[in-house]
Protein backbone atom coordinates (compact mmCIF):
# COMPACT_ATOMS: atom_id res chain seq x y z
CA UNK A 1 0.00 0.00 0.00
CA UNK A 2 1.54 3.40 -1.03
CA UNK A 3 0.87 6.27 1.80
CA UNK A 4 1.72 9.75 0.74
CA UNK A 5 3.94 10.88 3.55
CA UNK A 6 4.73 14.87 2.10
CA UNK A 7 1.52 17.41 1.54
CA UNK A 8 2.37 17.44 -2.24
CA UNK A 9 1.36 14.08 -2.85
CA UNK A 10 -1.99 15.05 -1.81
CA UNK A 11 -3.99 16.59 -4.39
CA UNK A 12 -7.28 18.89 -3.78
CA UNK A 13 -9.61 16.15 -4.35
CA UNK A 14 -8.02 13.56 -1.79
CA UNK A 15 -8.48 17.00 1.07
CA UNK A 16 -11.79 16.99 -0.24
CA UNK A 17 -12.31 13.29 0.92
CA UNK A 18 -10.62 13.59 3.73
CA UNK A 19 -12.29 16.45 5.62
CA UNK A 20 -15.41 14.61 4.60
CA UNK A 21 -17.99 12.69 6.47
CA UNK A 22 -16.60 9.76 4.50
CA UNK A 23 -15.96 6.48 6.25
CA UNK A 24 -12.76 5.52 7.09
CA UNK A 25 -12.41 2.78 4.56
CA UNK A 26 -13.34 5.29 1.99
CA UNK A 27 -11.14 7.67 2.54
CA UNK A 28 -7.51 5.39 2.57
CA UNK A 29 -8.80 3.89 -0.13
CA UNK A 30 -8.92 7.24 -2.29
CA UNK A 31 -5.93 8.78 -1.01
CA UNK A 32 -3.48 5.54 -1.43
CA UNK A 33 -5.64 4.68 -4.41
CA UNK A 34 -7.06 1.45 -3.62
CA UNK A 35 -9.90 -0.28 -4.08
CA UNK A 36 -12.97 -1.05 -2.14
CA UNK A 37 -12.11 -4.72 -2.16
CA UNK A 38 -8.63 -3.94 -1.82
CA UNK A 39 -8.93 -2.49 1.39
CA UNK A 40 -11.17 -4.42 2.71
CA UNK A 41 -8.68 -7.00 2.19
CA UNK A 42 -6.45 -5.36 4.61
CA UNK A 43 -6.20 -5.39 8.86
CA UNK A 44 -7.98 -2.82 10.18
CA UNK A 45 -4.72 -1.72 12.37
CA UNK A 46 -3.33 -1.17 9.16
CA UNK A 47 -5.76 1.01 7.81
CA UNK A 48 -6.07 2.73 11.01
CA UNK A 49 -2.25 3.52 10.74
CA UNK A 50 -2.07 4.83 7.43
CA UNK A 51 -5.38 6.81 8.51
CA UNK A 52 -3.35 8.13 10.85
CA UNK A 53 -0.29 8.77 9.33
CA UNK A 54 -2.36 10.95 6.41
CA UNK A 55 -3.87 13.17 8.87
CA UNK A 56 -0.53 13.97 10.77
CA UNK A 57 1.08 15.05 7.48
CA UNK A 58 2.83 18.19 7.86
CA UNK A 59 1.20 20.93 5.57
CA UNK A 60 3.02 23.05 3.38
CA UNK A 61 2.26 25.36 1.07
CA UNK A 62 3.57 26.81 -2.26
CA UNK A 63 2.55 29.29 -4.33
CA UNK A 64 3.17 29.28 -8.28
CA UNK A 65 1.52 31.96 -10.84
CA UNK A 66 1.25 29.70 -13.54
CA UNK A 67 0.58 26.12 -13.08
CA UNK A 68 0.13 23.06 -15.06
CA UNK A 69 -2.89 20.57 -14.46
CA UNK A 70 -4.00 17.30 -16.66
CA UNK A 71 -1.27 19.35 -19.49
CA UNK A 72 -3.26 22.82 -19.52
CA UNK A 73 -1.72 25.94 -18.59
CA UNK A 74 -3.20 28.51 -15.98
CA UNK A 75 -2.68 31.17 -14.43
CA UNK A 76 -3.36 32.62 -10.82
CA UNK A 77 -4.97 36.08 -10.75
CA UNK A 78 -2.32 38.99 -10.29
CA UNK A 79 -4.61 42.40 -11.26
CA UNK A 80 -6.92 42.33 -8.06
CA UNK A 81 -8.33 45.88 -8.97
CA UNK A 82 -9.50 43.96 -12.29
CA UNK A 83 -11.29 41.00 -10.07
CA UNK A 84 -15.20 41.72 -10.50
CA UNK A 85 -17.95 41.62 -8.29
CA UNK A 86 -19.08 38.68 -9.36
CA UNK A 87 -15.75 36.81 -8.90
CA UNK A 88 -15.39 37.69 -5.25
CA UNK A 89 -19.41 36.92 -4.85
CA UNK A 90 -18.73 33.54 -6.41
CA UNK A 91 -16.07 33.17 -4.35
CA UNK A 92 -17.66 34.29 -1.33
CA UNK A 93 -20.45 31.84 -1.91
CA UNK A 94 -17.91 28.97 -2.41
CA UNK A 95 -16.86 29.54 0.92
CA UNK A 96 -19.69 28.88 2.67
CA UNK A 97 -19.45 25.30 2.12
CA UNK A 98 -15.78 25.42 1.47
CA UNK A 99 -14.55 22.12 0.82
CA UNK A 100 -17.10 20.61 -1.38
CA UNK A 101 -16.86 24.22 -3.36
CA UNK A 102 -12.77 23.92 -2.59
CA UNK A 103 -11.86 23.13 -6.62
CA UNK A 104 -14.23 26.10 -7.65
CA UNK A 105 -12.73 28.46 -5.77
CA UNK A 106 -9.31 27.56 -7.15
CA UNK A 107 -11.19 27.50 -11.23
CA UNK A 108 -12.03 31.28 -9.78
CA UNK A 109 -8.27 31.97 -8.89
CA UNK A 110 -6.74 29.94 -11.65
CA UNK A 111 -7.81 30.75 -15.29
CA UNK A 112 -6.90 29.87 -19.02
CA UNK A 113 -4.47 32.45 -20.18
CA UNK A 114 -4.62 34.09 -23.70
CA UNK A 115 -1.09 34.54 -23.62
CA UNK A 116 1.97 33.45 -22.12
CA UNK A 117 5.68 35.04 -22.54
CA UNK A 118 8.20 34.24 -19.37
CA UNK A 119 6.68 35.63 -16.42
CA UNK A 120 3.58 37.77 -18.89
CA UNK A 121 0.51 36.50 -19.27
CA UNK A 122 -2.91 37.51 -20.00
CA UNK A 123 -6.18 36.08 -18.47
CA UNK A 124 -9.15 34.82 -19.99
CA UNK A 125 -12.52 36.82 -18.72
CA UNK A 126 -14.11 34.81 -15.71
CA UNK A 127 -17.63 33.35 -17.22
CA UNK A 128 -18.73 31.17 -13.98
CA UNK A 129 -18.86 28.44 -16.59
CA UNK A 130 -15.16 27.35 -16.05
CA UNK A 131 -14.95 23.35 -15.59
CA UNK A 132 -13.99 23.65 -12.30
CA UNK A 133 -13.54 19.60 -12.55
CA UNK A 134 -9.23 19.25 -13.21
CA UNK A 135 -8.42 21.23 -9.86
CA UNK A 136 -9.73 18.43 -7.93
CA UNK A 137 -6.14 16.95 -9.18
CA UNK A 138 -4.06 20.24 -7.89
CA UNK A 139 -1.08 19.09 -6.03
CA UNK A 140 -2.26 20.28 -1.79
CA UNK A 141 0.93 22.32 -1.29
CA UNK A 142 -0.12 24.35 -4.37
CA UNK A 143 -3.75 24.78 -3.25
CA UNK A 144 -2.52 25.71 0.02
CA UNK A 145 -0.16 28.03 -1.40
CA UNK A 146 -2.63 29.84 -3.51
CA UNK A 147 -5.64 29.69 -0.64
CA UNK A 148 -3.13 31.54 1.67
CA UNK A 149 -2.48 34.16 -1.08
CA UNK A 150 -5.83 34.92 -1.64
CA UNK A 151 -6.73 34.68 1.99
CA UNK A 152 -3.87 37.35 2.85
CA UNK A 153 -4.79 39.43 0.19
CA UNK A 154 -8.11 39.97 0.74
CA UNK A 155 -7.59 40.48 4.05
CA UNK A 156 -5.52 43.26 3.21
CA UNK A 157 -8.20 44.89 1.01
CA UNK A 158 -10.63 44.28 3.62
CA UNK A 159 -8.17 45.98 6.12
CA UNK A 160 -7.65 49.09 3.56
CA UNK A 161 -11.72 49.16 3.38
CA UNK A 162 -11.75 49.42 6.78
CA UNK A 163 -9.27 52.04 6.96
CA UNK A 164 -10.75 54.32 4.20
CA UNK A 165 -14.45 53.44 6.51
CA UNK A 166 -12.71 55.01 9.56
CA UNK A 167 -11.92 57.91 8.54
CA UNK A 168 -14.85 58.39 7.03
CA UNK A 169 -16.79 57.76 10.60
CA UNK A 170 -14.43 60.35 11.98
CA UNK A 171 -15.31 62.53 9.78
CA UNK A 172 -19.12 62.30 10.54
CA UNK A 173 -18.23 62.36 13.90
CA UNK A 174 -16.33 65.19 13.55
CA UNK A 175 -19.02 67.24 11.79
CA UNK A 176 -21.49 66.04 14.57
CA UNK A 177 -19.66 68.06 17.07
CA UNK A 178 -19.17 70.92 15.04
CA UNK A 179 -23.02 71.42 14.81
CA UNK A 180 -23.55 70.27 11.18
CA UNK A 181 -25.00 66.93 12.37
CA UNK A 182 -25.78 63.39 10.55
CA UNK A 183 -28.04 61.54 10.77
CA UNK A 184 -27.13 58.89 14.09
CA UNK A 185 -28.84 56.25 11.57
CA UNK A 186 -25.71 56.97 8.76
CA UNK A 187 -23.13 56.74 12.01
CA UNK A 188 -24.85 53.29 13.11
CA UNK A 189 -24.41 51.83 9.84
CA UNK A 190 -21.21 52.89 9.19
CA UNK A 191 -19.94 51.45 12.17
CA UNK A 192 -21.68 48.18 11.71
CA UNK A 193 -20.08 47.85 8.80
CA UNK A 194 -16.88 48.70 10.39
CA UNK A 195 -17.14 45.96 12.79
CA UNK A 196 -18.61 43.52 9.88
CA UNK A 197 -15.49 44.35 8.00
CA UNK A 198 -13.19 43.32 11.04
CA UNK A 199 -15.24 39.52 11.31
CA UNK A 200 -14.72 38.85 8.31
CA UNK A 201 -11.04 39.89 7.93
CA UNK A 202 -10.42 37.39 10.79
CA UNK A 203 -12.53 34.53 9.87
CA UNK A 204 -9.90 32.49 8.11
CA UNK A 205 -6.81 32.69 10.24
CA UNK A 206 -6.88 29.23 11.67
CA UNK A 207 -8.75 27.58 8.73
CA UNK A 208 -6.65 24.43 7.96
CA UNK A 209 -5.92 23.92 11.26
CA UNK A 210 -9.29 23.84 12.70
CA UNK A 211 -11.02 21.77 9.97
CA UNK A 212 -7.91 19.01 10.17
CA UNK A 213 -7.94 18.56 13.85
CA UNK A 214 -11.68 18.06 13.90
CA UNK A 215 -11.27 14.87 11.86
CA UNK A 216 -8.27 13.46 13.61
Amino acid sequence: MNIPYRWADLTLGDLQVLMSNAPDLEKVGHVCRLSKEEVLKLPMGTVLDALNRINHIPEVARHEQVITIEGKKYGFVKDWDEFTTGEWIDCESYQEDFWPNAHKIMAVLYRPMKYHVGKEYSLKKYTAKEDAEPFKGMPADLFSGALLFFWNTRITRLQTLQASLLEVTEGVLNSTRSGSGTPSSTRSRTMTFSKWIKSRSSRFTSYFSTSRSSKT
